[in-house]
């Protein structure tokens, strides 16, 4: 955007003033740190529109939220006029905030709040591979050990579901009421109505236990068997508590609609085995391409 039309100093890290007359303009989310640059939004831009002035709009580089500009007058854009900002995921808006009234003779601090628009927008996602979340290979953190023998738990090499790594879960649970669970993953998401959670997931022939799952670890302390949390398509149960469907050797995919948890921060997601019925036994289960979207 041309000095003729309004200049806009690109300090997104941190604002300082371009000259004696400017405003401070502020790039925030509602939810932080709900948007995450170069994760959910890889540019920023503002537009500026006013009485007697061409509409102009300038694109950023995404940088962390709150980001800052510091906007001083142009030729054209000296008194009262209006902002706008937008975040972008390559040539789609995914959030916008409403048109803010400005003024240079008031010295102001505007925030621009960017609020979500319609659109699929994958909020977290990782195949476990190099440097997605929770990529490097080895150990996963152990969240239940209980009457498991052998319990090991790891991101692994060893014969992938898909890509070049999984999460691998292995154990011999002594009998109904075992416990081998472990997080797959560390979040800080504020969950909507709609949004759902994806995953590949895989028993392995000859487990003895079928009781496998993901479990949902959130701020409110419910779990997906209390939420009733199940496979859109097939209506299995995801909990760790449940054999519902599961099949032996089979590589399955499972979306599930996340809207019984809406309102509540989802904070790690969980893979394992816990039985609430049945005999123990081996168990030995991968997970792979997990996600969690806003359709």
């Amino acid at each position: 955007m041309g000095a003729a039309r309004i200049g806009l100093c690109a300090l997104l890290l941190g604002a300082l003033g371009c000259s004696e007359t400017y405003l401070e303009l502020q790039i925030a989310d509602a939810d932080l740190p709900f948007l995450e640059a170069g994760r959910d939004f890889d540019a920023l831009s503002v537009d500026t529109r006013a009485m007697g002035c061409a509409n102009a709009s300038v694109r950023y580089p995404a940088a962390p939220l709150p980001a800052t500009l510091t906007v001083v007058p142009g030729t054209c854009y000296q008194g009262a006029f209006e902002l706008a900002a937008t975040a972008w995921a390559g040539t789609r808006a995914i959030a916008r905030s409403a048109w803010i009234p400005a003024d240079f003779g008031r010295g102001l601090v505007l925030t621009a709040t960017l609020a979500d628009l319609p659109g699929r927008r994958t909020l977290f996602s990782t195949g476990f591979e190099a440097g997605e979340p929770g990529g490097e290979l080895g150990p996963l953190p152990l969240v239940g050990n209980l009457g498991a023998r052998g319990l090991s738990a790891e991101v692994s090499a060893d014969h992938p579901l898909t890509g070049a790594r999984s999460a691998l879960l292995g154990a011999t649970l002594s009998a109904t009421g075992a416990r081998a669970l472990a997080r797959v993953a560390v979040l800080n998401l504020l969950l909507a109505e709609s949004d759902e959670l994806v995953f590949t997931l895989e028993l392995e022939a000859g487990s003895a236990v079928t009781a496998v799952g993901v479990d949902v670890e959130l701020s409110s302390g419910a779990t997906a068997e209390a939420l009733r949390l199940e496979d859109r398509s097939t209506g299995r149960p995801i909990s760790p508590s449940s054999a519902v469907g599961r099949r032996l050797g089979v590589r399955e995919q499972w979306v599930v609609d996340l809207s019984a948890a809406a309102g509540t921060r989802l904070v790690g997601l969980v893979l394992g085995s816990a039985p609430a019925s049945g005999l123990g036994g081996s168990v030995r289960i991968r997970l792979d391409d997990l996600a969690i979207a806003r359709p």
